[in-house]
């Protein structure tokens, strides 16, 4: 193999193995975010093979090309992603040993498939491991683990974000009795007044007058509930005048803001069936 043939057949597994990282982890990777890790992959195969460069082929670089690709595809909180794609290798040599007893050896030379037969099952045994990832992503998501687009205007501006279908999500807004979206407050941080801070919404009470003079058109008041953290507490809530739920217009829809994440970027708010 030459030089192109090993940087495409390294940069199409790294692809596949980034692409089912995200499913399991539930932080699917854009397309862009995904070429770019999978090129850096590829150029990291074919510099090991430079002069001079032979010293990447040890763990430190390994790990550092790793770390790079994982920045690359999912930006922060690597760790898991990380631990996630750190398995997905180590089953894609068993899938390549098992697949050597099926159909014999496959040939290398200085550590390159021998021939395009080999980069075949190199490939096939990632596609393998790909399909896989999405069996369980689609068996997750018939469980309740469903994320929908959620489109919502706030102050004039719009924002797309991701949402998880939550069936124990049973918060009603005690005024209009529609079902409440909660949406985590940095994902909404551009968008709202100055004084709507974090801080502001994790004591929303002591607040709510302040906020509710910063913010008329808000309509801003308080939702009970009871999270893990706390055993009772109040969201501070507001209308959103335009909300679609994976493209079905729901017009002026409750919005409760959460000062805490809601997860760790696979989503950005919760709503209910």
């Amino acid at each position: 193999m030459y030089l192109d043939s090993v940087f495409a057949l390294n940069a199409a597994l790294d692809a596949l193995l980034l692409s089912a990282a995200g499913k399991l982890t539930g932080r699917a990777v854009k397309p862009g975010r995904l070429a770019l890790a999978a090129a850096i992959g590829g150029g990291y195969a074919c510099a090991v093979f430079l002069p001079g460069l032979d010293g990447l082929r040890g763990a430190a670089g390994q790990a550092g090309s790793m770390a790079v690709m994982l920045l690359a595809a999912f930006g922060g909180r690597l760790l898991w992603p990380g631990g996630v794609l750190l398995a997905l290798s180590c089953a894609l040599g068993g899938a390549i040993l098992l697949l050597e007893q099926l159909v014999g050896s496959l040939t290398y030379a200085n550590g390159i498939p021998g021939t395009a037969w080999d980069g075949g099952l190199l490939l096939l045994a990632g596609s393998g491991l790909w399909a896989a990832a999405s069996l369980l992503e689609r068996s997750t998501n018939g469980r309740g683990g469903r994320k929908v687009p959620v489109l919502l205007e706030v102050n004039g501006r719009r924002r797309l974000l991701t949402a998880l279908v939550d069936s124990g999500n049973g918060l009603r807004d005690p005024i209009s009795g529609k079902g409440v979206l909660v949406v985590q407050w940095d994902a909404l941080a551009s968008c709202l007044p100055e004084a709507v801070t974090r801080a502001a919404c994790a004591a929303p009470a002591e607040h709510l007058a302040e906020l509710s003079a910063a913010w008329p058109e808000g309509r801003l008041r308080l939702l009970p509930c009871r999270t893990v953290r706390q055993a009772e507490g109040f969201l501070l809530t507001f209308t959103a005048r335009h909300v679609k739920v994976d493209g079905v217009e729901r017009g002026a829809l409750p919005v409760a803001i959460s000062p805490v994440r809601l997860s760790d970027g696979a989503y950005q708010a919760l709503v209910g069936l």
